[in-house]
């Protein structure tokens, strides 16, 4: 599970709270060669906010550990970029089956292919969102309460 510090910024209804999460180290873990050329890394300001459910009690101003299931990274992935990436492919395979079976305008089978690409990658929008709505991060213990510090 993978795990993750954060600090408690607001509570919110239905036992969620907004939390702001710090990368551990700035730059790409194990690859600082390919930081310096990567605009987009994390920085030491960088943060990352998320809504976590609140299974812990935690209360504004709290330092919190924050959890996600492990297979969430891979199925987000295989959604965003698979089921994108199988659109493309029937796409091409639809817009070249049109082209050769069809005596129509070469254009109408380009509109075929971006068309089945489009319907791929709004299955994925909707299946990424369900998901997402599914498994949010979950606040698993308090680190340092707001009244420690």
């Amino acid at each position: 599970m993978r795990k993750h510090v954060g600090f408690v910024a607001s509570l919110k209804d239905n036992d969620k709270a907004d939390v702001i999460i710090r990368p551990g180290t700035p730059g790409i873990p194990n690859a600082p060669e390919v930081s310096k050329k990567v605009c987009h890394t994390p920085t030491d300001g960088s943060t990352v906010n998320v809504e976590a459910w609140n299974r812990a009690g935690a209360q504004a101003g709290d330092w919190v550990s924050v959890s996600q299931s492990p297979g969430v990274l891979r199925k987000n992935a295989v959604t965003l970029l698979g089921i994108p990436g199988m659109g493309l492919i029937l796409g091409i395979v639809a817009g070249a089956a049109v082209y050769q079976n069809s005596g129509l305008h070469p254009m109408v089978s380009v509109i075929v292919g971006a068309s089945v690409l489009l319907i791929a990658n709004l299955i994925a929008a909707v299946r990424y969102r369900r998901r997402a709505a599914e498994n949010p991060p979950v606040i698993t213990r308090i680190i340092k309460t707001h009244e420690e510090e």
